[in-house]
Protein backbone atom coordinates (compact mmCIF):
# COMPACT_ATOMS: atom_id res chain seq x y z
CA UNK A 1 0.00 0.00 0.00
CA UNK A 2 1.29 3.66 -0.89
CA UNK A 3 0.33 4.74 2.31
CA UNK A 4 2.11 2.08 4.23
CA UNK A 5 5.66 3.62 2.51
CA UNK A 6 9.11 3.46 4.65
CA UNK A 7 9.25 6.06 7.18
CA UNK A 8 11.05 5.83 10.79
CA UNK A 9 8.68 3.60 13.08
CA UNK A 10 8.31 6.72 15.59
CA UNK A 11 6.64 8.80 12.77
CA UNK A 12 5.04 6.02 10.72
CA UNK A 13 2.65 4.64 14.09
CA UNK A 14 2.94 7.21 16.74
CA UNK A 15 -0.44 5.81 17.57
CA UNK A 16 0.60 2.65 18.32
CA UNK A 17 -1.27 1.40 15.17
CA UNK A 18 0.56 -1.74 13.82
CA UNK A 19 0.78 -2.36 10.09
CA UNK A 20 -1.22 -5.65 10.64
CA UNK A 21 -4.20 -3.75 12.03
CA UNK A 22 -4.33 -0.93 9.50
CA UNK A 23 -4.02 -4.04 6.63
CA UNK A 24 -6.77 -5.46 8.28
CA UNK A 25 -8.98 -2.36 8.39
CA UNK A 26 -8.44 -2.45 4.53
CA UNK A 27 -8.56 -6.09 3.22
CA UNK A 28 -8.94 -8.13 6.75
CA UNK A 29 -12.50 -9.83 7.49
CA UNK A 30 -13.63 -6.44 9.38
CA UNK A 31 -13.20 -4.48 6.07
CA UNK A 32 -15.76 -2.41 5.31
CA UNK A 33 -17.52 -3.63 2.43
CA UNK A 34 -19.99 -0.48 1.19
CA UNK A 35 -18.14 2.91 -0.33
CA UNK A 36 -17.25 6.27 1.57
CA UNK A 37 -17.07 9.62 0.96
CA UNK A 38 -13.22 9.48 1.35
CA UNK A 39 -12.98 6.54 -0.30
CA UNK A 40 -14.51 7.22 -3.55
CA UNK A 41 -12.87 10.86 -3.33
CA UNK A 42 -9.32 8.96 -3.62
CA UNK A 43 -10.62 6.82 -6.22
CA UNK A 44 -11.54 9.83 -8.16
CA UNK A 45 -7.92 11.00 -7.45
CA UNK A 46 -6.97 7.44 -8.75
CA UNK A 47 -5.80 5.65 -5.93
CA UNK A 48 -8.15 2.48 -5.97
CA UNK A 49 -9.40 1.13 -2.78
CA UNK A 50 -12.37 -0.93 -1.82
CA UNK A 51 -14.19 -2.51 -4.72
CA UNK A 52 -17.55 -0.74 -3.53
CA UNK A 53 -15.79 2.73 -3.82
CA UNK A 54 -14.72 2.02 -7.32
CA UNK A 55 -18.17 0.66 -8.35
CA UNK A 56 -20.01 3.75 -7.46
CA UNK A 57 -16.85 5.74 -8.98
CA UNK A 58 -17.77 4.31 -11.93
CA UNK A 59 -21.22 4.81 -11.62
CA UNK A 60 -20.91 8.22 -11.01
CA UNK A 61 -18.51 8.97 -13.95
CA UNK A 62 -20.66 7.42 -16.31
CA UNK A 63 -23.50 10.04 -15.47
CA UNK A 64 -20.29 13.06 -14.77
CA UNK A 65 -17.84 12.70 -17.89
CA UNK A 66 -15.18 14.78 -17.03
CA UNK A 67 -15.69 14.18 -12.57
CA UNK A 68 -12.35 12.25 -12.32
CA UNK A 69 -10.19 15.65 -13.91
CA UNK A 70 -12.50 17.99 -11.75
CA UNK A 71 -11.81 16.34 -8.83
CA UNK A 72 -8.47 16.10 -9.73
CA UNK A 73 -7.99 19.58 -10.60
CA UNK A 74 -9.75 20.29 -6.99
CA UNK A 75 -6.89 18.40 -5.34
CA UNK A 76 -4.35 20.64 -7.13
CA UNK A 77 -5.91 23.62 -6.36
CA UNK A 78 -6.16 22.76 -2.42
CA UNK A 79 -2.35 22.09 -2.31
CA UNK A 80 -1.78 24.99 -4.47
CA UNK A 81 -3.22 27.91 -2.60
CA UNK A 82 -2.23 26.07 0.83
CA UNK A 83 1.71 26.60 -0.52
CA UNK A 84 0.69 29.90 -1.35
CA UNK A 85 -0.97 30.50 1.84
CA UNK A 86 2.12 29.24 3.88
CA UNK A 87 4.19 31.98 1.54
CA UNK A 88 2.06 35.04 2.95
CA UNK A 89 3.41 34.00 6.32
CA UNK A 90 0.32 31.66 8.35
CA UNK A 91 1.39 28.79 10.00
CA UNK A 92 -1.78 27.27 11.18
CA UNK A 93 -3.85 25.10 9.23
CA UNK A 94 -7.21 23.67 10.02
CA UNK A 95 -8.04 20.91 7.66
CA UNK A 96 -12.24 20.64 7.73
CA UNK A 97 -13.12 17.02 6.16
CA UNK A 98 -9.88 16.08 5.45
CA UNK A 99 -9.88 12.87 3.87
CA UNK A 100 -7.77 10.05 3.21
CA UNK A 101 -3.87 10.87 3.32
CA UNK A 102 -1.65 10.66 0.30
CA UNK A 103 1.47 10.99 -1.12
CA UNK A 104 0.99 14.79 -1.14
CA UNK A 105 -0.83 16.04 2.08
CA UNK A 106 -1.45 19.30 3.48
CA UNK A 107 1.75 18.74 5.95
CA UNK A 108 4.21 17.81 3.47
CA UNK A 109 3.37 20.61 1.48
CA UNK A 110 3.12 23.69 3.87
CA UNK A 111 6.38 22.39 6.08
CA UNK A 112 8.24 23.02 3.08
CA UNK A 113 7.46 26.36 3.39
CA UNK A 114 7.38 26.70 7.09
CA UNK A 115 9.05 23.54 8.89
CA UNK A 116 7.38 24.41 12.10
CA UNK A 117 3.80 24.90 10.57
CA UNK A 118 1.06 23.62 12.35
CA UNK A 119 -1.96 21.15 11.02
CA UNK A 120 -5.09 19.59 12.62
CA UNK A 121 -7.04 17.19 10.38
CA UNK A 122 -10.74 17.08 11.03
CA UNK A 123 -12.40 13.87 10.20
CA UNK A 124 -15.24 11.50 11.41
CA UNK A 125 -14.35 8.15 9.26
CA UNK A 126 -13.06 5.69 11.24
CA UNK A 127 -10.85 4.37 8.84
CA UNK A 128 -9.45 8.41 7.49
CA UNK A 129 -8.69 8.63 11.42
CA UNK A 130 -6.63 5.64 11.30
CA UNK A 131 -4.84 6.26 8.34
CA UNK A 132 -4.00 9.11 9.13
CA UNK A 133 -2.15 8.99 12.31
CA UNK A 134 -0.53 6.33 10.82
CA UNK A 135 0.48 8.35 8.23
CA UNK A 136 0.61 11.84 9.02
CA UNK A 137 0.88 12.30 13.28
CA UNK A 138 3.59 13.94 14.34
CA UNK A 139 4.48 17.00 16.91
CA UNK A 140 3.75 19.64 14.71
CA UNK A 141 0.10 17.13 13.12
CA UNK A 142 -2.87 16.23 14.75
CA UNK A 143 -5.81 14.20 13.78
CA UNK A 144 -8.64 14.44 14.89
CA UNK A 145 -11.81 12.58 15.39
CA UNK A 146 -14.80 15.24 15.33
CA UNK A 147 -17.86 15.75 12.89
CA UNK A 148 -17.03 19.63 11.81
CA UNK A 149 -20.67 20.26 12.71
CA UNK A 150 -19.06 20.36 16.53
CA UNK A 151 -17.20 23.58 16.40
CA UNK A 152 -17.09 23.37 19.98
CA UNK A 153 -15.56 19.65 19.80
CA UNK A 154 -12.73 20.12 17.19
CA UNK A 155 -11.47 23.66 18.71
CA UNK A 156 -11.39 22.89 22.02
CA UNK A 157 -10.03 19.30 21.57
CA UNK A 158 -6.99 18.26 23.73
CA UNK A 159 -4.97 17.55 20.28
CA UNK A 160 -4.81 21.15 19.55
CA UNK A 161 -2.98 22.27 22.87
CA UNK A 162 -1.02 19.12 22.45
CA UNK A 163 0.64 20.75 19.06
CA UNK A 164 0.85 24.18 20.02
CA UNK A 165 -2.05 25.55 17.66
CA UNK A 166 -3.23 28.47 18.89
CA UNK A 167 -6.54 30.31 18.84
CA UNK A 168 -4.52 34.00 18.72
CA UNK A 169 -2.90 33.31 15.68
CA UNK A 170 -3.56 33.65 12.07
CA UNK A 171 -4.85 31.02 10.69
CA UNK A 172 -6.19 29.16 7.22
CA UNK A 173 -9.46 26.80 7.46
CA UNK A 174 -9.43 24.51 5.07
CA UNK A 175 -13.22 23.39 4.10
CA UNK A 176 -12.59 21.66 0.61
CA UNK A 177 -15.45 19.34 -1.13
CA UNK A 178 -16.78 19.43 1.95
CA UNK A 179 -19.80 22.30 2.11
CA UNK A 180 -21.53 20.03 -0.54
CA UNK A 181 -22.39 17.40 2.09
CA UNK A 182 -24.10 19.67 4.39
CA UNK A 183 -27.69 20.76 4.08
CA UNK A 184 -29.22 23.96 3.87
CA UNK A 185 -30.75 22.96 7.26
CA UNK A 186 -27.22 22.86 8.72
CA UNK A 187 -26.64 26.38 7.46
CA UNK A 188 -23.23 25.82 6.35
CA UNK A 189 -22.12 29.21 5.50
CA UNK A 190 -22.65 30.48 9.12
CA UNK A 191 -21.06 27.31 10.18
CA UNK A 192 -17.98 28.15 8.41
CA UNK A 193 -17.94 31.41 10.31
CA UNK A 194 -17.53 29.86 13.47
CA UNK A 195 -14.38 28.88 12.66
CA UNK A 196 -13.56 31.78 11.15
CA UNK A 197 -14.57 33.82 13.90
CA UNK A 198 -12.75 31.60 16.65
CA UNK A 199 -9.14 33.17 14.78
CA UNK A 200 -8.38 36.76 14.81
CA UNK A 201 -7.39 36.74 11.12
CA UNK A 202 -6.48 34.13 8.30
CA UNK A 203 -7.65 32.57 5.10
CA UNK A 204 -10.31 30.52 3.81
CA UNK A 205 -9.15 27.84 1.12
CA UNK A 206 -12.41 26.93 -0.30
CA UNK A 207 -14.01 24.75 -2.44
CA UNK A 208 -17.41 23.08 -3.63
CA UNK A 209 -19.55 21.05 -6.25
CA UNK A 210 -21.29 23.04 -8.83
CA UNK A 211 -23.79 21.31 -11.03
CA UNK A 212 -24.03 24.15 -13.30
CA UNK A 213 -22.29 22.80 -16.18
CA UNK A 214 -24.54 18.96 -15.39
CA UNK A 215 -27.70 18.16 -17.58
CA UNK A 216 -30.22 18.12 -14.85
CA UNK A 217 -31.58 14.53 -15.34
CA UNK A 218 -27.57 13.39 -15.26
CA UNK A 219 -26.89 15.52 -12.15
CA UNK A 220 -30.43 14.21 -10.23
CA UNK A 221 -28.98 10.78 -11.03
CA UNK A 222 -26.16 11.14 -9.59
CA UNK A 223 -27.39 12.69 -6.79
CA UNK A 224 -29.71 10.18 -6.41
CA UNK A 225 -26.75 7.15 -6.94
CA UNK A 226 -24.75 8.61 -4.34
CA UNK A 227 -27.61 8.91 -2.02
CA UNK A 228 -28.36 5.72 -2.00
CA UNK A 229 -24.93 4.04 -1.82
CA UNK A 230 -23.54 6.40 1.20
CA UNK A 231 -25.74 9.80 1.94
CA UNK A 232 -27.21 12.85 0.95
CA UNK A 233 -24.57 15.42 -1.37
CA UNK A 234 -26.03 18.90 -2.33
CA UNK A 235 -24.06 20.48 -5.62
CA UNK A 236 -24.67 24.28 -5.70
CA UNK A 237 -25.31 26.48 -8.13
CA UNK A 238 -22.61 29.04 -8.71
CA UNK A 239 -24.65 32.17 -7.38
CA UNK A 240 -25.26 29.83 -4.25
CA UNK A 241 -21.25 28.49 -3.65
CA UNK A 242 -20.83 32.62 -4.37
CA UNK A 243 -23.27 33.39 -0.96
CA UNK A 244 -20.73 31.66 1.26
CA UNK A 245 -18.14 34.18 0.47
CA UNK A 246 -19.98 37.09 1.16
CA UNK A 247 -17.85 39.64 3.41
CA UNK A 248 -15.12 38.15 3.02
CA UNK A 249 -11.89 39.36 1.09
CA UNK A 250 -11.80 36.85 -1.88
CA UNK A 251 -8.14 37.26 -3.30
CA UNK A 252 -7.56 37.25 -7.02
CA UNK A 253 -8.82 35.43 -9.49
CA UNK A 254 -11.92 35.49 -7.45
CA UNK A 255 -14.35 32.46 -7.39
CA UNK A 256 -13.62 30.04 -10.34
CA UNK A 257 -13.29 27.05 -11.22
CA UNK A 258 -10.64 24.86 -9.40
CA UNK A 259 -7.74 24.51 -12.29
CA UNK A 260 -7.94 28.48 -13.23
CA UNK A 261 -6.88 29.54 -9.61
CA UNK A 262 -3.18 30.83 -10.06
CA UNK A 263 -2.21 27.93 -11.87
CA UNK A 264 1.07 26.99 -12.10
CA UNK A 265 0.61 25.40 -15.99
CA UNK A 266 -2.05 26.70 -18.33
CA UNK A 267 -5.63 25.67 -16.81
CA UNK A 268 -7.72 22.52 -17.46
CA UNK A 269 -10.55 22.51 -19.93
CA UNK A 270 -13.11 21.21 -17.12
CA UNK A 271 -16.34 19.73 -18.93
CA UNK A 272 -19.62 19.60 -16.52
CA UNK A 273 -19.22 18.68 -13.48
CA UNK A 274 -16.74 21.19 -11.45
CA UNK A 275 -15.53 22.42 -8.35
CA UNK A 276 -15.65 25.90 -7.58
CA UNK A 277 -12.39 27.13 -5.81
CA UNK A 278 -11.45 30.36 -4.19
CA UNK A 279 -8.99 31.98 -1.11
CA UNK A 280 -10.12 34.62 0.96
CA UNK A 281 -9.16 36.55 3.83
CA UNK A 282 -11.15 37.06 6.78
CA UNK A 283 -10.96 38.72 10.42
CA UNK A 284 -8.42 41.98 11.31
CA UNK A 285 -6.96 42.51 8.03
CA UNK A 286 -4.85 44.69 9.47
CA UNK A 287 -2.92 42.34 11.65
CA UNK A 288 -2.58 39.96 9.37
CA UNK A 289 -0.47 42.22 7.55
CA UNK A 290 1.55 43.01 9.99
CA UNK A 291 1.97 39.25 11.04
CA UNK A 292 2.98 38.77 7.31
CA UNK A 293 5.28 42.08 7.55
CA UNK A 294 7.15 40.21 11.11
CA UNK A 295 7.21 36.94 9.18
CA UNK A 296 9.08 38.06 5.94
CA UNK A 297 11.89 40.26 8.54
Amino acid sequence: MEFLRCRPAHLLFPYGITRSEIRNMISGPGARPLPSMAGVYDNLLGHPNYSGDQDLQKRLTVLLPGLEEATQANRAFVLRSAKAVARMGVTQFLDLGSGLATDQSIPDVVSRVEPHARVVCVDNDPLVVAHGRAMLAGEHVAIIDADIRMVNDVLDHAELARIGFQADRPTAVIAAAVAHFLRDDDEPADLLREYLDAFPSGYLIFTHACGDDVPADHLEMAVAAYRERIGPIYPRTEAEITAFLNGLNVLEPGLVEASHWRPDDSPLEIVGAKFMAAVAGFGNQDSLTRHQEAVRR
